[in-house]
This record gives C-alpha cells, structure tokens and sequence, in this order.
C-alpha cells in the first residue's frame, strides 16, 4: 500500500505496463519501497509540522484499505468487511478512493527531509558545492542525495517514456464511423429522442474492448453509437435476469452452434441487428472467435446478412506461421446482420391471463424458442416468468416447466465458458464471490443428486475456478457414466500428484473393490494410484492409460474410498490427473455399487409441458471459413471441441403433483466422432478412418472420402513429434480393384500442412513418392495391384508453424483433403502383378533365349505358350520370363 501499489488491475492486467513493472519487477519494488521509507522517516521527524496530524491521516488510509486484505498478515475482520463492501457497502468497493490519505502525508514527509538538506536557494552556493564533492561529510547532504536517486529510480517509467499502456492507438478505424453512422439510419426510431430506435448487439462479446489496433477498454462503438446497442462484457451493468437471457445467446456464438430459435429469441431480447467484429485482439481479448460466432449467426434461420465495412482482418502473422490452427481467418472488419420478423419496437399490451408461464429462468426462453421451431409450432412469443407472475399476484395460467436455473457457480470476470457443472445443494463452494451465480429471484434452483455413492473430488475442470476455459463434461459425473470417452479431470490449476476421486458410501461397507482407467489428460500421465479408505493403504502396480485395472481395498469397513494420483510418468508433479471409469464393487460378490448422477428439480404446480435439454451442448473442433464470392470456404479444424456436459443418457427428476400421463418427444444429437462416420458412411464408395486431432467427421479420417475438398483429415498434434510414428491413412474400396494411382486434394486452409512425401502400400510393400510443393491437388503413379485396401503414411510435410490459443508455437500436423484411387495408365506386366487370387496360375517359369523380335505380353491367362521374346538389350543374354498363351480377347 504505501509503495503506490493498492489498486488491483496491474497485478492481472500486464497491458498496464508501469503498474505491472512496479508490482512485479523487484529492483522497482525496492525503490519504490525505498520512497515510501524516506517519506516516513521525514513524517516522524522532530521539527515535521503538524506531526501528529499527518501521521493520523496515514494511518487511517492504512486501515481503511487495508481492513479488507485477506493474505498473509493480512487484517483479522479481512471477512467481514468483504461482506460489507460486496453488499450494502458496494459504492465503496474501490478502496483506492481512500489513496490521498496515504498519498499526502508520504509526499509532505519527504519534502520535509528534503528540505533540511543543503539545496540550492537554502544555502550559499559554495556550501552545496562542497556537500555535492564530499557528501561523506555531510549527514543531511548525503540523505538527500539517496534520496534524489531512489526518487529518479522510482520514476523511471514517467522519464522513458513508458506510462502509456499497451495498445496505445492514434483513433478508432473509420469503420466504426461508417457502422454508427449506418445505424443510425436503418436502425433510427420515428418518436423523440430515438425512442423507437432499434438495438443492436455486438458479438462476440468480450470482457474489455481489446482489438488488433489498440486497447480502448470500453467498446469502439460507444462514443459512436447514436442508436441503442448491447454487448455482453465483463461489466454487464444489468439486471441479473438480462445477464442470464444474453448468456444463453452468447452460448452460441461462443460454440459456433446455429439454432433455429436464435432469431425468435433475440427478438424478444429487442435485439434487431448483429453487428459481427472481426477486429477483436486474440491473446487479449479472452473472447469467442469471430468465425465461430459468423458461424452461429448464418446457420441461424430468420438472420441475414446486409452491410459490411472495413477489410477483411485477420491476426498479423508472418510466412509459415498460422495463427489458432486457422481458426482466425480474414474477415470482413465489421458485417451487420438483420434479425427478421416483426419486432416490437415500444411498449405494447398482451392479454396477461394468456401469456405462458415459465417455470425456470430467462435462459430457459431460447430452449423453447427451439423447441418449437424444432417441432413446427408458432413462436413461443411474450411470455411471464413464473416468480414473476406469482410477484404480480397474477392468477395461475398453463405452466410449462425447465430444468432451468441450474445450481452452478460463475466465474463473473468472462463472458464465455465460465460457469461450472451442475452442482449439489451442498456441494463446497470454490469461488469467492458473494453469490455462486447471478440470481433469478423467487426460482427453485435445480440441483444435482446422487443416487448411491456420492462421487467429490479434489478439484475439477469444471469448476469455475478452472485455469482457462471451465468445461462442465469434465466433472466427476463424466468418471461413472459408463463412457470410456468422457473422463472426469483435475484443474488446471493444480498439479496432477495428490489429486483425488473419492467415492463415499451411504453406510460402511466391507471388502471393497474399485476398478479404474487412467485416462488421458495435459502432462506426463498417472502411472501409480494410491487407494485410500478408513482402513488403510493400497498402493497400484504400474497403470497404463486407456487399460483398466482392478484393485482390491483394505477389506476391513469403510465409509469412503479414495483414488490419488501416486506417480507420473516422468516422475514429477505432473500437470492433470484424468479417471475414464471408475466403477465401485462388492469384491467378494463382484456387484457393482451404484453411484447415478441426476439432476432434480424443485417441487413446482401442475404442468402442461415439461421441456428439458442442455445449457452447455458443447462445441465442435470445426468451423466453416468464407470463401470467395460468399461462398463456403475450407473448414478449419483444431483440437478446441468441448464435449457437452451430459453426453449420453438426460437424466431427470420431476418433482410434482400426481402422476400425470406424458407423451415425450425428443431431438436427438449425433455425437462426432469415427463411430458416426461409419455409421454415416455409403458401402459402396469407398471410406478411411486415422487418428485424427478431432473428432468431427469434417477433420477425422472420414474427411478424406467424403467427396468435398474443402474438409480434410487432420493427422493428431502429437505426431509431430520426432519419435512419434508417422500419420496413417487406411482407405478401404467397396470391393478388389486394379489400383495404380491415386489422385490426391491437398489442404486448401492454413491448416492442417501439405504433405510433401508419402508412401503407399496397396498390400505389395511401400511405395515412396514425392508431391509438388504447389497446386492444390498431385497425382500418384503407382505400380499397380488389385486390392481393397489402401495404407498411405505421412512421410514428410512444410514446415508450418502454428502459434495455438495459448501463444505457444508448435509443429503444424499434416492432412490430407481427399484420396481417390485410379486406374493403372499403362497396364502392368505380369511380371509386376501379384498372383491371381481366385485359382493358381499353370505359367511356367524358366530360362529362355532372347530374340531380336518385339514379342506380346498378356495381361491375364493361364495357358502354356511356345515362344516368347522380349525386345532388349544383346548385352543380355538369358533371363527369366512368365511364359502365358494369350486367350482371345485378352489384352496385349
């Protein structure tokens, strides 16, 4: 505090460059510590005037910021007071308010001690010469001179220059002039003072308005706009029931997710147009990709497309250098999208005894919007939330019930993945906030249960607290739902050593067993477990990922059993620790105990309508780029899909009146993945699978056959790497066929690299060759064979940089776009063919003579011939030939 450090923004924001040097670096911590000394020592000085004053005020600044620090020796009522200031003392929250008292009595102080030095104007000139050449004589003379030094120090970033923050910028780009300023024609209300204007909303959203050409903070569009627009940032100054409706739309955009009840919902939001930026800084903005949200918007029914402004903009990069696997390609700086329909664009009347109730949250209103296009049914149109009608003392109307709002906790500082799995009524907090999530007043949240076994871990990545992006699939309930596919993981935050999964029983038990499979996870992977209960200790043998393994507990009872992660495979501390399965059983019976997660709703009226689905269904590792004309362009894949956070079974527990009859209908969605692609897949044309960095059937190994050149198969990131083997394609035909070539599509994107070396085995043995290092597709002659199958490895490919979302730079893994096999040009001598297949061949094999003549070589048959001759060299004078009458018909 007395170093000048009390405000909180440079410790997390590195754009503030002078703050974060003097909170971070430590020569500036000692001189700016060195300062606030001087200033003290001159404060309790004899001679200082009004002393005791001054001191006062200093200390009343020290305790009122620092009454509500919480770390180390840190104030004893730190709790209360934060209590305080996040309630009915919020106007106070920014105790740097309180900055002068400590300010003024630090500045006075050290003028004081200055001012007993020999300085000019104080003293003869000979007499501060004489101090300034012999300092060591003169006590005051040589304090002052330190101190003059550690104040030159303490300013060093004011006298180089450096105060100014990152991202400085001479104006904002004249296309957000242009965008206002078409706004402000289209969008302009007929009534006074533009109170009919149409709202527009800016997407993506993003905590602060970090864009490619500089830091402003708050939004470009701001000191522009002439018409109301919205935006979703980390500063909503909302009600909480508005947060949570614009979230469910920022969902999308986030996930690149169209939805056919986007338009009806923003409608109903008083959303009439998207405006979709381009310009947002990747590192810094901590937002949803703009392809992602372009995405969403044009996949979205009822949304068009009617102005552009600005180039098309993109990260700056350099050649060989991708950015975000291609997920930032060029576009247009500014495009405007037009909501259709009729919107209402002032207050109207509604019957009110007619309006549906809702009984969820505002989030829940964008699921029934969907619904009910999904199902062909007119807009869900004005609708009442059920605790605010029961508020109103309106009477009872048709109920239709969500599984909304869920129990989570909410990280408030991001706009996108920032809320946690669903969690228990008395699950432990981990965030610090006031409350865990934004509120709707008068909603009975809906929880998560267990039925059985209860399953807690130490942490998870799907807390809110989580390093990065939170993903709710990732929670404990993802480690027992029987899909080896869905492993539950640690933070990011925490290393991989000493995390747990602990499973607590509703009654002591005996001889238990627990089976478990590692799974995969960022860092070295877990190769020791330590089983833990009430009675005792068990360590594992060696563990593999992806193998399960059985272990027997102490047999004496228990309460609970625990699975730690003991050993990594480099023997450090490891980075993640993953569980596949973990399934808990009666060692000597081998029954399972059940351990069910469900989610249960509150108690609620008679219903009409049940309606239940995701909030979080995930996002695909794919993204459709523009192409030229409007047209789409290649689609860039990368390892970003989040898998949704119930991926198989919903399960539900309805609380209410009777039993009433229901007749459910479901929208069922496919999960990505090899299974789908085969599943998908025509047996008449041909098909391939690999080891892919996604699992979207438009970047897995499917995309190789599929037809269409702008997807591609992408070879893992992994692969890469110098002892990894390399990438392998397998092409299965829909039957035995002469192969002699293949025609290649190579990578139309910045992602994944072209491959410039293959081998090719078509069941004969490898066959290398080389591909041009332009064009976007290469041909392969190939000596030919019949076979239904076809190997292609990945031998070499440009090497292309990609700097991932992170900003760490890595190898670009190769791919290809498609493959088809091709008829031999020439056809092949027997000589080069494999034997026939379908019955032994009656050609003899011997020495014969060579003859001058030119001689004919058949293609296929089986009988003895006299003669045969091959035009060669007359250095040559035997060899052994395949001697075969050519039957009528035959080819030669």
């Amino acid at each position: 505090m007395l170093r000048g450090t009390t405000s909180w923004s440079p410790f997390i924001s590195d754009e503030r460059a002078a703050g974060a040097m003097l909170t971070t670096a430590p020569a500036a911590v000692v001189v700016t510590g060195l300062a606030a000394a001087a200033g003290i020592a001159g404060l309790t000085m004899r001679h200082m005037p009004k002393r005791g004053v001054w001191a006062t005020v200093l200390l009343v600044g020290l305790a009122g910021i620092g009454a509500g620090y919480a770390g180390g020796l840190g104030s004893p009522i730190a709790e209360p007071v934060r209590v305080f200031l996040d309630s009915v003392g919020a106007p106070l929250r920014n105790v740097y308010k309180l900055e002068p008292f400590l300010r003024l009595p630090l500045v006075l102080g050290l003028a004081h001690l200055l001012a007993r030095a020999p300085l000019p104007g104080t003293v003869g000139l000979a007499k501060v010469r004489r101090a300034l050449a012999h300092p060591e004589h003169d006590r005051l003379a040589a304090g002052a001179l330190a101190v003059v030094v550690v104040l030159a120090l303490a300013g060093g970033m004011a006298w180089t220059g450096r105060l100014a923050p990152r991202g400085a910028y001479d104006k904002i780009p004249d296309y957000w002039s242009q965008a206002a300023g078409w706004l402000s024609s289209h969008a302009a209300g007929t009534a006074p003072g533009q109170a009919r204007a149409e709202r527009a909303l800016v997407v993506p959203g993003a905590p602060f308005g970090a864009q490619l050409w500089g830091l402003t903070r708050d939004e470009p569009i701001q000191p522009l706009a002439e018409t109301p627009w919205a935006v979703r940032d980390a500063i909503p100054l909302n009600p909480p029931g508005a947060i949570r409706a614009l979230d469910s739309v920022q969902r999308l955009f986030s996930a690149g997710t169209p939805s056919p009840g986007l338009a009806a919902t923003l409608r109903r939001q008083g959303i009439s147009y998207l405006v979709l930026r381009a310009d947002l800084d990747p590192a810094t903005s901590r937002s949803a990709r703009p392809a992602l949200a372009r995405a969403a918007i044009e996949g979205s029914p009822g949304i068009s497309e009617v102005a552009r402004f600005g180039p098309d903009i993109a990260p700056p990069t350099v050649e060989d250098v991708v950015v975000d696997s291609g997920l930032r390609p060029p576009l247009p700086a500014i495009t405007i999208y037009r909501v259709g329909g009729a919107i209402p664009d002032g207050p109207y009347l509604t019957d009110a005894a007619s309006m549906p109730r809702i009984a969820g949250g505002p989030e829940s209103l964008l699921t029934l919007q969907a619904d009910a296009a999904a199902a062909g049914r007119r807009e869900l149109g004005a609708a009442l939330l059920a605790p605010d009608a029961a508020a109103a003392g309106l009477p009872d109307g048709a109920l239709t019930v969500t599984d909304t709002p869920r129990n989570r906790e909410t990280d408030f500082g991001r706009v996108d993945d920032h809320s946690s799995a669903v969690r228990t009524r008395d699950e432990a907090r981990r965030t610090l906030n006031r409350l865990p999530d934004y509120p709707v007043p008068g909603a009975g949240l809906v929880n998560a249960q267990w039925d059985g076994a209860t399953v807690t871990a130490s942490s998870s990545a799907s807390d809110a607290t989580q390093l990065g992006t939170v993903l709710p699939g990732a929670g404990v309930a993802a480690a027992v739902d029987g899909d080896k596919n869905t492993p539950w993981v640690s933070s990011g935050l925490d290393h991989a050593i000493n995390q747990w999964l602990q499973f607590t029983l509703p009654e002591p038990r005996e001889d238990l067993a627990v089976t478990v499979t590692v799974g995969r996870a960022l860092g070295p992977a877990v190769t020791r477990l330590l089983i833990t209960t009430e009675a005792g200790t068990v360590y594992s043998d060696p563990v593999t990922v992806g193998t399960p393994i059985t272990l027997v507990a102490p047999s004496e009872s228990t309460r609970w059993l625990r699975i730690t992660a003991a050993e990594t495979a480099d023997h450090t501390w490891g980075n993640q620790f993953a569980i596949s399965e973990a399934q808990l059983t009666d060692a000597r019976g081998g029954r399972a105990i059940p351990a069910r997660h469900d989610v249960v709703l509150p108690e609620s009226g008679a219903a009409q309508r049940w309606v239940f689905g995701q909030e979080t269904m995930g996002r695909s590792g794919c993204v459709v780029t523009p192409g030229p004309d409007g047209a789409p362009g290649p689609v860039q894949c990368a390892d970003i899909a989040i898998g949704p956070e119930e991926p198989g079974p919903l399960r539900r527990t309805v609380v209410g009146p009777g039993a009433p009859s229901v007749i459910p209908t479901l929208t069922v969605r496919a999960r990505p993945g090899q299974a789908l692609t085969t599943l998908l897949a025509d047996p008449s044309a041909p098909s391939s699978y690999a080891d892919a960095a996604v699992g979207d059937g438009r970047g897995n190994g499917g995309a190789a056959t599929d037809g269409d050149p702008n997807t591609a198969w992408s070879a893992p990131q992994s692969s890469t790497q110098s002892t990894a083997p390399k990438p392998i394609l397998r092409m299965r035909l829909p039957s035995p066929q002469l192969v002699g070539g293949l025609k290649l599509q190579l990578p139309r994107g910045e992602a994944p690299a072209r491959p410039t070396r293959i081998a090719v085995d078509l069941g004969t043995g490898r066959q290398i060759r080389e591909l041009p290092e332009d064009g976007d597709s290469a041909t392969v002659e190939l000596e030919g064979a019949v076979t239904d199958s076809i190997s292609i490895s990945l031998l070499d490919w440009d090497s292309r940089i990609n700097i991932n979302a992170l900003g760490f730079p890595e190898k670009m893994p190769a791919g290809l776009a498609d493959v088809r096999a091709r008829a031999p040009t020439v056809r092949p001598s027997p000589i080069r063919s494999p034997p026939r297949r379908t019955a032994p061949s009656r050609c003899r094999v011997r020495a014969a003579p060579l003859c001058g003549s030119a001689t004919r070589w058949c293609v296929s048959g089986s009988r003895p011939a006299r003669d045969s001759c091959a035009t060669v060299p007359r250095s040559a004078r035997w060899r052994a030939i395949r001697r075969c009458r050519c039957p009528r018909g035959a080819s030669t």
